[in-house]
Order: C-alpha cells, then structure tokens, then sequence
C-alpha cells in the first residue's frame, strides 16, 4: 500500500513592487466565495515591503458539475483564451513538390 502525500494548493507567486525580489505568501483571508486577499512579505530583508494582493475569480472556462446556484460567473470568452490549434494534418494544403503531376514516361530520357 502506498501513501500518497496530500495536495498542496498552490497560490501564484509575485514579485515584491518596490524590489522585485521574491515575496512569500504570509497569510490569506476570504473576503467572499469569489475574492481572497493575500498577505506577502518581500523575501529580500533589506527591503521586508509587507503588502496586500487580491485574488479573484473572474470567469468560467469549463462549467461545474455541481454549481451552486448563488454564484454567477460569465463563461470565457474563446477570443481570449485563443482557439484550438489544427491538427497538422487536418489541412488541404498542396504537398510540397506536388503541384505538377509528371508521369514517370516524361521523367525517363528516350532512348537515343
């Protein structure tokens, strides 16, 4: 039997405004079901900037199996998210060194 480490959530790391060094999440509190603020503090102790960052749900991409009916989300837009990229051989394009059709008679040299 194995026995599998629990799942960390990970929350988006952010670089300090003032330094740019690395900031370490300190704390969260929920705001609402949908806004989250977190507390970070500048890993860099010549800097120490403690500030505030919010997160926020803004939009559906694949919708729930069991939504909850108080929260309305708008469904994301494919513009945004880009479209699915073809298949490389789903295309009608010409082969390269196809565009003529020669018959191997026209290829071959008479004989002379």
């Amino acid at each position: 039997m194995t026995i599998s480490k629990p799942t960390k959530h990970r929350i988006p790391g952010i670089a300090c405004p003032h330094c740019s060094g690395p900031a370490g999440i300190r704390n969260s509190a929920a705001l609402t079901t949908m806004v989250r603020h977190i507390r970070y503090r500048c890993e860099n102790d010549t800097c120490g900037h403690v500030f505030v960052a919010e997160l926020q749900v803004i939009r559906t991409i694949v919708p729930s199996a069991c939504p909850n009916p108080d929260i309305r989300l708008p469904f994301s837009n494919p513009n945004i998210c880009g479209s699915r990229p073809t298949p490389a051989n789903d295309d009608n394009r010409t082969p390269a060194n196809d565009d003529v059709v020669t018959s191997p008679a026209a290829i071959t040299p008479a004989p002379g």
